[in-house]
This record gives structure tokens, sequence and C-alpha cells, in this order.
């Protein structure tokens, strides 16, 4: 983490918050070292919120409208069949502190005023932050990005959810738009 953050010209000690997309373990699973080394803040949506700290089991994906590709390559990170008391989800990080609890419409103060938006679908208490002073989005798991096209992300637990979230996101009118897996997508550019 430090060495990420000296990169950018930051301090290790300059980190003051971390805000949590949702409760993937590819989200939350290294966020409470740094937080209790640095003194940050975790932040996450009071939906994911239980999971991250562990108080719940997460939800297992439903695959009921996903294209095939997406339960393979779930099956491929998992591994066959569901969970099991002895495999838990691949979704479930270690207990994570979650100390702010956040909601739509909430607005973190740095970067000129950076908003909750509540993107549910991917997970329930999934949330991207709009920054309309920049015209950015940080827009998590909600949407993804392959080669050039922008598509829904994967391993959702309501995709129709997912989708009116993703077009909820696409509607904000953002510039720059970091997704959670692959390249920024820049309007009118790359």
């Amino acid at each position: 983490m430090a060495a990420a953050l000296g990169s950018v010209g930051l301090r290790p000690y300059a980190l003051r918050r971390i805000v949590l997309t949702h409760f993937h373990w590819d989200h939350v699973g290294a966020a409470a070292e740094p937080a209790a080394q640095y003194g940050a803040t975790i932040l996450a949506h009071r939906a994911d919120a239980p999971v991250i700290r562990g108080e719940q089991p997460p939800p297992w994906p439903d695959f009921t409208d996903a294209p095939d590709r997406e339960r393979e390559l779930f099956e491929q990170v998992q591994g066959p069949g569901g969970p099991t008391a002895d495999r838990p989800a691949i979704s479930c990080a270690p207990p994570c502190p979650v100390d702010i609890e956040v909601a739509p419409g909430d607005v973190l103060e740095f970067a000129g005023g950076a908003r909750v938006v509540h993107v549910p679908g991917h997970t329930e208490g999934s949330l991207a932050l709009h920054i309309p002073a920049h015209s950015v989005l940080l827009a998590g798991d909600g949407l993804a990005r392959i080669g050039s096209d922008v598509v829904p992300g994967v391993f959702n637990q309501d995709r129709s959810r997912l989708l009116a979230s993703a077009h909820l996101l696409t509607g904000l009118g953002a510039e720059t738009m970091c997704v959670g897996h692959g390249d920024p997508v820049v309007s009118g550019g790359t």
C-alpha cells in the first residue's frame, strides 16, 4: 500500500478513508490492514456492511439471467458446485470493520464532494461515487470494461437491477468513468 500511494506522490498516512463499493473479496480483502495501520476510516453501504463485518454470510450470485460464460467463469474462480460448510463463497472476505455506513445521496468531503450513488444488482449494497466537480464516476463493479466495450459486471445478485443501475450510472454524464475491472472510460476517447 505504501508503494502504491508513493507512486502517486502521497504519503501512506495521508490515507484517510477507504470506500468499499461492495462486499466481494477482491474489494474488501485488503482493506482492514491499511485502515488499522494508517488510521483510515472504512465506509460501505449499509446493506453490505453486515457481510463485510462477517455478521452475515455473503449471498451467492444468481445466474438465472446471466450468460453461460459467466457461470463458467465463476466455476473457474470458485470451483464447481455451490457453497458448503467447508468451502465458503469466494465472494467472502475476512471480516473487516465498517466505521461509517453510507446511504444514497450522502456527500463525502473530498475532491469537491463525492456523492454516494446506490447501484444495487451486483450486490444489494453496491455503490458508486459521483464527483461532479471533476466529471468523474467511480462505478465499482456494476460496469466493467473489456477491450473497448463497457459491459455489466459479473457474479451479480440480481441482473435486472444491475442493468437498471448501469443505466443510472451511464446517465450521470461523467466524462471519466473508473470501473472496478478494466481501464477507465473517457467520454469521446479511450
